[in-house]
């Protein structure tokens, strides 16, 4: 340290308010120009499929189960959650499960966008 001396800091005469102006503007600098195009299209889920039952739809030959199985846990949709539950299950070395989905694929609200 010194002997009295005054030290000269890069911040002085900077005052609070303009530090916070200034941090709150840095989001709107990285608005410049336009967003760019996103091609493809939302896919979204089959209303049709999912009003089946709903709309009492379902005959006896479209309702019979494929197959029966016995398992230790359902779980009801292959969106996010239910494959994030499956994954977890798998994890604690629980293999005795089955995820039940309406759609062809797995994926739910994140795959249809």
């Amino acid at each position: 340290m010194g002997q009295g001396g005054s030290v000269s800091s890069p911040l002085r005469g900077v005052r609070r308010r303009d530090v916070l102006a200034g941090a709150a503007a840095l989001p709107l600098a990285a608005c410049t120009g336009s967003a760019p195009e996103i091609t493809g299209a939302l896919v979204g889920a089959s209303a049709e499929r999912g009003h089946m039952l709903r709309d009492a739809r379902a005959t006896a030959s479209n309702a019979q189960p494929a197959e029966t199985r016995r398992v230790r846990v359902v779980i009801a949709g292959g969106g996010i959650a239910g494959l994030s539950a499956a994954r977890a299950l798998r994890q604690r070395g629980i293999d005795d499960f089955v995820v039940l989905e309406l759609e062809d694929t797995a994926g739910g609200n994140s795959r249809a966008g």
